[in-house]
């Protein structure tokens, strides 16, 4: 039996069925926090930098990802994920978090 997997622009957007315990992942990278920058802002800032398009959208990306490796983020939806994990704790639910990042998010802590 196939699970749904749900993709969702606000927590506020999810409903579970009264009669079952959800079980919710979610990955923390742009689903609960993200650069306090954002894509377009920064694009915008260093067009006139990197003329060459492929250039400035790595310089970009990598700008970003740096941002959330330093914890230059903020909270995506703050309401709603609260909203979300009352209702996941009405029902007797779980609530995990799951990423990945690869060994180089984390060669400065070392």
């Amino acid at each position: 039996m196939k699970k749904p997997v749900i993709i969702i622009n606000t927590f506020n957007t999810i409903h579970f069925p009264q009669d079952k315990k959800p079980i919710v992942i979610c990955d923390i990278d742009l689903t609960f926090i993200r650069p306090i920058c954002n894509y377009s802002d920064l694009y915008n800032q260093l067009k006139n930098e990197y003329p060459d398009p492929k250039e400035l959208e790595r310089i970009v990306n990598d700008m970003l990802h740096k941002s959330i490796n330093v914890g230059l983020v903020k909270q995506t939806d703050c309401e709603g994920f609260q909203n979300m994990l009352e209702k996941i704790n009405q029902l007797g639910g779980k609530f995990l978090f799951l990423t990945a990042r690869s060994s180089l998010s984390y060669r400065d802590w070392e």
